[in-house]
């Protein structure tokens, strides 16, 4: 009974340990890209060329993207696509001419998802059949 008593103890330390720290690879990877995007800014002010800098950004930000797609998350595709209530969040809709009634018009935050569990869904407009008022 004592043996039983030890093991629960140490399997609920476990769980407890793998909640608290289970992200710490992930971060560990993240603030790699971090101490880039400092130096970024930090070197932004220094430097002559906005260009440069926007540069610089952009391979952060797609530092970032490998981080993400390393650790599962990848992004969803919403735009034009037919609204998906599981997975998108309706905004507001818009009338369009150039695109099908119930189709994503404009995506104001991205999908992504974690292997196959949405993580968060998009924030989308969708697209509303165009009305002409005739006199």
């Amino acid at each position: 009974m004592a043996e039983f008593d030890n093991y629960r103890k140490n399997a609920i330390k476990e769980r407890s340990d793998l909640i608290k720290y289970g992200s710490e690879r992930f971060v560990r990877d993240f603030l790699g890209i971090l101490d880039n995007f400092e130096l970024a800014l930090g070197s932004g002010a220094k430097q002559a060329s906005a260009e440069s800098f926007r540069e610089g950004v952009k391979m952060i930000a797609a530092e970032m993207r490998g981080l993400l797609q390393r650790h599962g998350v990848e992004e969803i595709k919403a735009e034009g696509k037919p609204f998906d209530p599981a997975q998108h969040e309706a905004l507001s809709s818009e009338p369009r001419e150039d695109m099908p009634a119930g189709h994503v018009a404009n995506v104001f935050k991205k999908a992504y998802k974690m292997h196959d569990k949405l993580i968060r869904p998009a924030q989308v407009t969708v697209s509303t059949a165009t009305t002409e008022v005739k006199n």
